[in-house]
């Protein structure tokens, strides 16, 4: 059975990591990003130490759009889907600059 790795930004930054959050996604696309079969993007909502990430839509949190984008360029072949949740799906597109 082959196994496929999905990169997930979102459910690997804890609290802790918000601090140097530029340099940790630096780091997850730039081992993750050229193998993953898929890349699942959500944005990191307000958290604490004691209370975990909330997930929310693309543009409503912590992810720092023209990093992330510049990241997806540089480490995301072309090829490998990007998907989003269904919650503010136009604003979510806009976020990530897709075209039609």
């Amino acid at each position: 059975m082959p196994v496929q790795i999905a990169l997930s930004p979102a459910d690997m930054i804890g609290a802790d990591m918000l601090r140097d959050l530029p340099e940790h996604l630096e780091r997850l696309f730039a081992a993750l990003g050229p193998r993953a079969a898929v890349v699942l993007l959500e944005d990191i909502g307000p958290m604490t130490e004691d209370d975990p990430p909330r997930p929310c839509p693309l543009g409503q949190g912590a992810l720092p759009r023209d990093l992330v984008r510049r990241l997806l360029d540089e480490h995301v072949p072309a090829t490998t889907p990007v998907i989003v949740g269904h919650r503010d799906l136009a604003a979510q597109r806009a976020w990530l600059g897709a075209q039609d």
